[in-house]
């Protein structure tokens, strides 16, 4: 899979912090010194991973057309996006903000906010003609991607799951003109986001043969293939995916890859990209894992496969080369505005690489990334050769299992650039470090200082069961049609003559965890989904779909936090069968309590002006970060 390349170039980044500062004051205003170029093409390329590209050493010739252009442009070989997912990250790098600082309630929330300044905004109060092109249909004007755009541009697909970069060029083709004006254009294209289903023969070009049929057609849908979103055995009860599976999924995945790098070049020349004029800049939103870190795809687990991306720049005048320590896709943002002679909205999180445009050196001590809010808070600082991680609330998306909600990672990256090898036991010292430097890159996490997170399930007290086990197994033969009603303490059971059947409901308190266990057996091809429901209008807190035959007692253990006062199990038969159950057990987990900062926009950080405050401009100046 090529990913020795990522040992090559961290192991080359250790020591370039220290060796090579540069003033805070020496950034400001430098754009005198790198020409404005008449026009900006930003090009993404979702779900795009930077180890998947030829020039960034992966074995496989993926990116013939990129490999020529990154020799001639800066080569930012560690660029980390601020999150793991188009919805956080987009906007993001678009306003130069965390997706935190966007949104009082980042969950709820997507887009970008009305009273933002994104880029292209910029760009139109200085009188460029503003372009915006998406094969995205999240990237829309519905959530607010139309602002300072004169003209944007949706493709809809004609037979794919999303437009493909041959009809975005024909769509640009039809409709751009030169506007005389200076001109920025963002480009979002999907061809190598999920469903993986490049054309021919572009599909044939790294696969030989593959006699599997889960991921045959790039995506698991329907009673009998749905979709696997992890490898551990708590989410592959539908399907037991082989390496033969996991295989075509890359070939497939790297194909759409050349796909893309085919069609770039196109692209631009529809786009009449004149390279003695434009600036061009190529990367992605994300990246994209397979099974790394136990899962498939992205907006998962915030760690390198779906952080590291590619980040190349070119513009007349350009001096070609590698940039090897670590930036974030946040320092686009304040980039242009140097360049362009911008004054920078309030709050701008990132950090001109001006310097890096003029052939000098300017590493950040630390990058910042989060994850998404429906995890619970999390975050990852990567620099000095570490990347340390935290997870508020693990067991509500990576270990369900589990009931201890917060969980650390530490990596020596120049050692273990593959993140296998988690050293937060053995390395205390730069554990604490890393938290510390995390909770100040982020004071949504201020509150998660290292003795509080330290426990196992062990040592956690789960209050009184509100499901409650008779103690022997409550059998349903599926297949019958018929089901006699059960009560165990006012609890019951109705499913005579139905496909499903309900338990409860039962009194929760709002906001509370509560650890849902269930014992099972499946046979005779049996299929079933369970519901767990809250509140009169019966919205879903959690589900699960099982498939595979088990004549062996079988243990499902996940996390919930209820936002209703009520609760319910429903069991729906999809497919008739046999299915053995012991009554499930709702007990309440009496968590550490950690007292969280709210989320509101820019926690601390901003005074009531909306600028940044001293203290906190102090702090981030402090850790190399403005």
């Amino acid at each position: 899979m090529g990913r020795h390349s990522r040992r090559e170039f961290i192991s080359r980044t250790a020591g370039l912090a220290a060796a090579l500062p540069v003033a805070f004051g020496s950034v400001a205003r430098a754009q005198n010194s790198v020409e404005a170029p008449k026009r900006v093409i930003w090009i993404v390329v979702d779900s795009l991973r930077a180890d998947h590209l030829h020039y960034m050493g992966y074995e496989q010739k993926t990116s013939p057309w990129l490999d020529e252009f990154a020799s001639k442009s800066l080569n930012f070989r560690f660029a980390i996006a601020p999150s793991d997912g188009t919805v956080h990250s987009v906007p993001s790098y678009l306003c130069g903000k965390y997706f935190s600082q966007l949104y009082r309630e980042p969950l709820k929330k997507n887009g970008v906010p009305k009273d933002e300044r994104p880029i292209a905004r910029l760009f139109q109060t200085a009188d460029f003609k503003t372009f915006s092109w998406s094969t995205n249909p999240w990237i829309s004007q519905k959530y607010g991607f139309d602002q300072g755009v004169d003209s944007f541009t949706s493709v809809t697909p004609l037979n794919h799951g999303y437009a493909t970069l041959e009809e975005l060029i024909r769509s640009v083709e039809g409709k751009y003109r030169r506007s005389g004006k200076r001109e920025f254009h963002y480009v979002h294209t999907m061809d190598v986001h999920v469903p993986f289903l490049p054309p021919s023969p572009f599909d044939k070009e790294f696969v030989s043969s593959y006699t599997g049929k889960g991921v045959k057609n790039g995506k698991f849908h329907g009673a009998n293939d749905t979709r696997v979103i992890s490898n551990l055995p708590y989410f592959s009860e539908n399907h037991k995916l082989a390496q033969e599976d996991i295989d075509f999924l890359l070939s497939q995945y790297d194909s759409e890859i050349l796909y893309t790098d085919t069609y770039l070049p196109k692209l631009l020349s529809a786009l009449d990209y004149e390279p003695f004029t434009d600036m061009v800049i190529i990367t992605a939103d994300h990246g994209e894992q397979f099974f790394e870190h136990g899962f498939y795809g992205h907006n998962r687990s915030t760690l390198l496969e779906e952080l590291h991306v590619p980040l190349l720049i070119q513009f007349p005048g350009c001096n070609p080369r590698d940039i090897e320590y670590p930036v974030s896709l946040l320092d686009v943002f304040p980039t242009l505005c140097d360049v362009f002679g911008f004054n920078q909205p309030k709050g701008v999180r990132g950090r001109s690489l001006v310097p890096e445009l003029q052939g000098a050196a300017n590493p950040a001590d630390y990058i910042f990334a989060e994850g998404s809010d429906d995890r619970g808070v999390s975050g990852v600082a990567i620099g000095s050769d570490m990347l340390y991680w935290l997870n508020t609330r693990n067991h509500l998306y990576l270990a369900p299992w589990k009931i201890w909600p917060m969980e650390e990672l530490l990596f020596d990256l120049a050692k273990d650039p593959q993140c296998k090898d988690n050293m937060i036991e053995s390395r205390p010292g730069d554990a604490l470090r890393m938290n510390n430097v995390l909770r100040n890159l982020n004071k949504r996490l201020i509150n998660f200082a290292r003795p509080k997170l330290i426990g196992s399930d062990e040592g956690v007290l789960l209050g009184p069961d509100l499901f409650e086990d008779p103690g022997e197994p409550v059998e349903w033969n599926l297949s019958a049609g018929n089901f006699s009603q059960k009560t165990t303490n006012g609890v019951f059971l109705v499913a005579c003559r139905l496909p499903s059947w309900d338990i409860g409901p039962v009194k929760v308190e709002q906001g509370a965890a509560y650890v849902f266990d269930l014992e099972y057996k499946l046979m005779y091809s049996a299929s079933m989904e369970l519901k767990l429901t809250q509140g009169e209008k019966g919205s879903v807190l959690w589900s699960q779909q099982f498939f595979k035959e088990t004549k062996e007692w079988k243990t499902l253990r996940t996390v919930v936090y209820p936002d209703s006062e009520e609760i319910r199990l429903t069991c729906k038969i999809l497919k008739a069968g046999r299915a053995d159950m012991k009554r499930p057990s709702l007990r309440n987990a009496h968590l550490p309590e950690i007292e969280v900062v709210p989320l509101k926009a820019s926690p601390d950080s901003l005074d009531e002006k909306g600028e940044i405050t001293e203290e906190e401009a102090e702090r981030l100046k402090a850790l190399g970060y403005l």
